[in-house]
């Protein structure tokens, strides 16, 4: 058994409590989990079989009992409920994972290589899968086959029995490139370290194993609006920040829900995907704004000039339809994106419910914010969880961010997905 440090006690103690209080909760995975991460493998599988057993829809729970199964030496069991998982969750890249090692074993290479194609289709920059899947495809065209790879064993956050765990799954603070670190100072920023702040270190920790990435930088905002934002262009750059005000306001289950959101942006390297969305929109609006002026036109024209000021103006007309057309599908992307991260975020933690709550509480807490305060962060409403301002002046055509209605039915939707029996 692995050394329990007291916040990994603490959080065992309480949802035993929980559990012993209100038999049906949901809370069983996670301290199934809990009970993996620091060595407790049989009690991990006890507790995930009786969660199963009264909720045996909940893909959470039969994700918690494949990670279970697998760590007591049961690949058949864990097997057939990855398969379950995996085909309504694809995006959870660490159950594919264990599913094409276990693939392995029973030497299924037809089902190994679908797995790992899709495993990239998620995680398109993991070399060792990328490897082991073109291996595969060598192999299956009558090349000789010789395994240059080693395979890892993967389970739940820190019950990693052998293998490359750092490799996988975090990066020391010296290979961590804060390129975007330059977005948190106009917010009031700083990065903090693990003993600054203990609990949002670990949280952040535990998140990032489960979607596999790597552990992000962390950072603390003083700020009295309560949220939360992601920066960087991919998973080995970039920062998670909260304010002081949302971990004040929220309590644990929904912070952690918050922050699977934000990790979930950084999966997907959302910041990439909008900036590079936006460079033509840039490109347009400048043409837009300093076009006409700069090629002179208000002067008479005459011969050349007015055949040339004639393609300035058809120049000028295209680049305004592009930037319009643009400002609407971008906001469009984004919108996209913010649901894909909610989802992402009922994903890791197994709990729309404690994202919906979080919402709720922040949009509450936004109504109250005097408008001095909204103004100075504005600039990074479209990277908050949710924007700073009032929701009477959203109009959802325009905002980066879809309607706190549609985010709370959507989440409401998953929740039903997950509690229902098949």
């Amino acid at each position: 058994m692995k050394k329990m440090d007291s916040s990994s006690w603490s959080e065992i103690k309480s949802l035993d409590e929980r559990l012993k209080r209100e038999p049906d909760s949901f809370c069983f995975a996670r301290l199934s989990e809990i009970y993996l991460k620091v060595g407790l493998l049989a009690d991990a599988l006890h507790t995930a079989r009786q969660g199963v057993s009264r909720h045996p829809g909940y893909l959470a729970g039969q994700r918690a009992l494949a990670m279970a199964c697998n760590a007591n030496g049961l690949p058949e069991e864990s097997r057939a409920l990855l398969e379950k998982v995996t085909a309504a969750m694809p995006e959870d890249t660490v159950a594919q994972k264990l599913l094409a090692r276990l693939y392995v074993d029973c030497g299924d290479k037809v089902s190994e290589i679908r797995t790992y194609a899709t495993l990239l289709d998620f995680s398109p920059d993991d070399a060792q899968s990328r490897a082991r899947l073109e291996e595969l495809q060598r192999a299956a065209a009558d090349e000789p086959f010789q395994s240059t790879q080693p395979f890892e064993s993967v389970s739940l956050g820190d019950a990693v029995v052998e293998g490359q765990e750092e490799d996988i799954y975090e990066l020391s603070e010296e290979d961590i490139v804060y390129d975007d670190a330059e977005d948190l100072p106009g917010m009031g920023a700083r990065l903090v370290e693990p003993d600054e702040a203990p609990q949002l270190h670990a949280m952040i920790e535990r998140l990032s194993q489960m979607a596999d990435l790597p552990k992000p930088g962390v950072a603390i905002s003083e700020s009295d609006v309560p949220n939360a934002f992601a920066t960087g262009r991919g998973p080995k750059n970039s920062v998670v920040c909260v304010t002081t005000s949302l971990m004040e306001r929220l309590d644990e289950p929904e912070l952690e829900a918050v922050l699977g959101h934000e990790l979930t942006h950084v999966r997907n390297r959302d910041v990439m995907v909008i900036t590079v969305a936006g460079f033509f929109a840039a490109v347009a609006s400048f043409l837009v704004h300093n076009l006409l002026f700069s090629f002179g036109f208000g002067g008479d024209y005459g011969g050349d000039r007015e055949g040339e000021g004639a393609g300035i103006l058809a120049v000028w007309a295209v680049s305004m339809l592009v930037w319009v057309i643009s400002f609407f599908l971008i906001r469009a992307l984004s919108r996209y994106r913010e649901l894909a991260a909610d989802r992402g975020s009922a994903i890791l933690t197994g709990a729309p419910s404690q994202l919906a709550s979080a919402l709720v509480k922040i949009s509450g807490v936004m109504d109250r914010i005097p408008d001095r305060d909204l103004r100075k962060v504005e600039g990074m409403n479209a990277f908050f969880i949710l924007p700073a301002m009032r929701r009477a002046s959203l109009l959802e055509l325009l905002s980066t961010h879809p309607s706190l209605e549609k985010r709370l039915e959507e989440l409401e939707k998953m929740e039903r997905e997950m509690e229902k029996t098949p």
